[in-house]
């Protein structure tokens, strides 16, 4: 299998383009400063491709290469800015997968992204409710949430968006832990709201290994 990475040089990018290259998957990596992974450079099954990642044409020329496209793309949370990178970069995904004849992508959203969700769910406590998500997390939740409906609304597309709760990046490699997940849901109450990064990349290989969740929603957590 050949996967096309996008947000290979991130904190989560990063495990999964290590372990994807441990499986001996390949990898094409299409990122927008090929410097930043100037270690891997040496690596047998990975090619470095630089991207504008929002330009549909220049995504084209890279999944017309690849089998799945996996998505581990994330965007700083600022203070009274607003994201739109998660929803720009959904949009040219669809169509460069439409110019391709492709249909397989995977992506990385966050517990954040239903308003209901929000809401509902037992993991935070009411300061991050509050006070902390209406001031550092509110655009970008609203920009996963309107990627999500775009994905929704493209019924050519065979997509998953993956939503973990806290990321951690105190481990390298992912743990032995077993990873629950329920389709449709955003948040698993019952379980911890901490993952590392580690895990999450895993899921998302697995994911993308197994065709598996195909027009889901999926949260996951240990």
């Amino acid at each position: 299998m050949k996967i096309c990475l996008l947000g290979a040089t991130g904190r989560t990018g990063r495990h999964v383009l290590e372990q994807a290259l441990q499986r001996g998957l390949e990898v094409i990596a299409a990122v927008r400063d090929p410097d930043k992974l100037e270690k891997f450079r040496e690596s047998a099954n990975l090619s470095i491709e630089k991207c504008d990642i929002f330009q549909s044409e220049e995504l084209a020329r890279i999944f017309a290469k690849c089998d799945v496209v996996v998505s581990a793309l994330g965007f700083k949370n600022e203070i009274f800015k607003v994201i739109n990178g998660y929803s720009k970069v959904t949009e040219a995904t669809i169509e460069a997968l439409r110019l391709t004849s492709k249909s397989r992508v995977v992506f990385l959203h966050s517990v954040l992204t239903s308003p209901s969700s929000r809401r509902q769910n037992n993991i935070y406590g009411w300061h991050f409710k509050l006070i902390t998500y209406p001031f550092l997390f509110r655009s970008i939740a609203k920009d996963m949430h309107e990627a999500e409906m775009l994905l929704r609304a493209a019924e050519d597309i065979d997509w998953t968006t993956v939503a973990p709760g806290y990321l951690l990046n105190d481990l390298k490699t992912p743990t032995s832990k077993k990873i629950y997940a329920e389709d449709e849901k955003y948040f698993i109450n019952e379980r911890s709201m901490f993952i590392q990064r580690a895990d999450v990349a895993r899921f998302l290989l697995d994911v993308a290994e197994q065709n598996s969740h195909l027009k889901r929603v999926v949260a996951i957590a240990v």
